[in-house]
């Protein structure tokens, strides 16, 4: 690991070994219950702290004081805090003890939106912060090519159906799928409701774009995975245009999410995934599963975009690189081979469509077409 400043804080041991938990996530005391709609973080300290300047997504606090950081989910290398930015983490430790958290509560530390996590390891109590982002990234500049960006920007894709945005954990599949619901907002107005497990970006408020178009997205955090297909139904009752999945795990909620998109709504998921085929595959199942003909998963299917998220050393700066290949479905030249496939039991044979279009999304100009 490498160190950040000099210094090694004194209190830490003593500090962070205080109460340990009763249960795995628990800290502060008891566990309360969590309300369907994810509350405005409480601001624990009003002054911004050293922490929020540190580029990463995850902080550990371990029993004996040694506190790290990653980057990015995915990122393999432990960076080390020491000095005033370690005394700092002891103190989001402190303040965090003062609170009554469940595992995906998120409250406003220091500048930062957190979420916390204890594990009890053999050890000693080891303390995770998740960070939060405060507000979705332009989807025009997150690295998707600008001819993939067209694509799924669509104004046909209001008619109905479903995209999958899938990646491997740690992929910035969730990000890229909350840019794109804020772009859409903009672009094109209208309600988005989201059912997430649990929140990763703030996303709660109105879009405002060009000519006096709004849009506005109401989140919304289920307690596990078996409450997203119930969620789903609730939604169909207040006349979302967007239904925002944080994750697609169950055969009910695959198949709620197939008669939102054959009813008329756009419905996004996050869907974990090696890679296109077999987020079809895994997806297709689901929804057989659920008792539903998966012909109408092959008539609703609008895209599948699968992503890669690597961190790039770049003149000393660290930079993240996405890297994507696209399966769009609605307005493609092979649209009525791409549903056919689906409906198939070998899809194997989409790999070459998918090696097409990979080809295309990078050609110059208007050459190609999806």
């Amino acid at each position: 690991m490498n160190a950040i400043e000099g210094g090694v804080a004194s209190r830490a041991e003593s500090l962070i070994q205080e109460a340990p938990p009763a249960a795995f996530g628990a800290i502060g005391g008891e566990r309360l219950a969590m309300g369907s709609l994810q509350p405005a973080p409480v601001p624990l300290a009003s002054r911004t702290s050293p922490l929020a300047d540190i580029a990463f997504s995850d902080l550990y606090l371990e029993h004996d004081g040694l506190a790290w950081y990653k980057k990015a989910p995915n990122d393999r290398h432990g960076h080390r805090l020491s000095g005033p930015l370690q005394a700092a983490a002891r103190q989001l430790l402190e303040d965090a003890r003062g609170m009554t958290l469940t595992d995906d509560d998120s409250f406003g530390w220091g500048g930062l939106i957190l979420r916390a996590k204890c594990i009890p390891t053999l050890k000693g109590p080891v303390y995770s912060f998740r960070r939060i982002i405060d507000r979705p990234l332009d989807f025009l500049k997150i690295g998707y090519p600008p001819r993939l960006e067209r694509a799924l920007m669509a104004a046909e894709f209001d008619e109905g159906g479903l995209v999958l945005v899938a990646g491997r954990t740690g992929s910035g599949k969730t990000t890229s799928l909350m840019s794109y619901v804020a772009e859409r907002l903009r672009t094109f107005g209208g309600l988005a409701v989201t059912a997430e497990n649990p929140i990763e970006v703030q996303m709660q408020g109105r879009y405002e774009g060009l000519e006096g178009i709004a849009g506005t997205c109401y989140q919304t955090q289920v307690k596990d995975d078996k409450e997203f297909g119930p969620r789903i139904r609730d939604f169909m009752r207040v006349a979302p245009n967007i239904i925002v999945l944080g994750e697609m795990r169950t055969a009910d909620a695959a198949g709620q999410a197939v008669l939102a998109g054959t009813s008329g709504h756009l419905v996004l998921v996050s869907v974990h995934g090696r890679d296109i085929v077999s987020v079809i595959d895994r997806v297709k199942n689901l929804v057989s599963e659920s008792g539903y003909d998966v012909s109408l998963f092959a008539d609703c299917l609008l895209a599948v975009v699968h992503q890669q998220m690597f961190l790039d050393d770049i003149d000393g700066e660290d930079c993240r690189r996405i890297v994507v290949k696209p399966l769009i479905v609605k307005g493609s030249t092979n649209e009525s081979a791409i549903r056919s496939h689906i409906r198939g039991a070998v899809l194997e044979q989409m790999v070459s469509e998918v090696e097409r279009q990979e080809r295309v999304m990078t050609l110059p100009g208007k050459m190609g077409q999806f």
